[in-house]
């Protein structure tokens, strides 16, 4: 069976050429006929994806981080072929989400092991994500990150220190097959998987496969409450604070008149007018984990 993997050079895989040797060594050639290729820019990978799909390959590998990942997936939504993950990113949410191993040569040996399972997806105004959109302060820490001169956890944590203390609540109009909803909010995200990355949960009982989103409203809180609310969100907690609700839904129309900008799965989109759409696409994606 031809598998592709795809190798975005750029996300946090310094030792390119050891990626290769190591994926030559270990994966199984007595059932995959392995193909690597490099990704050249943005976008590459979602090419090189479908192609592979229309070519019914049994599976395309995402090497690197969650904009990779989300790329190639997005290319293998409603196909036969299967989305297989090396996390090489700094944040590796759809991988941890799927008990992905994280070191290089575990997560091959895990593919050989070829078991498939199929996912749901979100749509965020018609574009595809995995684990989490967003819209608030998440999303514009999104766009600081893009905008910053180097990648890495490092730089996250960095860029959302420094827009915290500056950041303004947002006040929102939401609707869902549940009612209406007037809020502010700090963040809102819709979570398909639990977690954003780094095993920052979100909403620590989301389910991949059960056709449903996390609607995740984080409400304005106070100064001194900043460090217990970040120690919820590690340690799958955060669904118990007060501040936070999560409601599970099939469909969210959200308005908010000023906000220029949201997320899928942490990279950051413009929002041309006020308002986002998201909705569910179940076990739409198979995967191998």
């Amino acid at each position: 069976m031809k598998i592709l993997f795809l190798i975005n050079p750029t996300s946090g895989t310094k030792t390119v050429n050891h990626l290769k040797e190591k994926i030559e060594e270990v994966v199984n050639t007595d059932f995959f006929t392995p193909e690597i290729v490099y990704t050249e820019y943005r976008g590459h990978a979602e090419v090189l994806a479908q192609n592979a799909a229309n070519e019914n390959y049994h599976a395309v590998i995402a090497v690197g981080g969650d904009g990779t990942v989300n790329e190639v997936a997005r290319s293998l939504v409603h196909t036969d072929t299967a989305l297989g993950i090396i996390p090489k990113g700094s944040g590796n949410g759809l991988a941890r989400s799927l008990n992905i191993p994280l070191d290089i040569e575990k997560a091959i040996q895990r593919l050989n092991e070829n078991k498939i399972d199929l996912i749901d997806a979100g749509l965020a105004n018609e574009k595809h994500f995995f684990c989490t959109a967003g819209i608030g302060f998440d999303a514009e820490i999104g766009k600081a990150f893009e905008m910053a001169d180097s990648r890495g956890l490092k730089t996250y944590v960095s860029e959302s220190i420094k827009h915290f203390f500056s950041y303004e609540p947002k006040h929102y109009t939401i609707l869902t097959e549940n009612g209406k909803i007037e809020t502010k909010a700090f963040l809102l995200t819709i979570a398909n998987a639990g977690q954003y990355g780094n095993d920052f949960y979100v909403s620590p009982h989301a389910k991949l496969s059960d056709g449903l989103l996390d609607l995740c409203i984080l409400k304005p809180f106070a100064l001194f409450e900043t460090l217990p609310i970040g120690i919820q969100f590690l340690t799958k907690t955060i669904d118990k604070n007060k501040h936070m609700s999560i409601t599970k839904v099939h469909s969210i129309d959200i308005e908010c008149d000023n906000i220029d900008c949201y997320h899928i799965d942490g990279e950051f989109q413009e929002l041309s007018g006020n308002q986002l759409r998201v909705s569910t696409l179940p076990k739409c994606l198979k995967v191998i984990h």
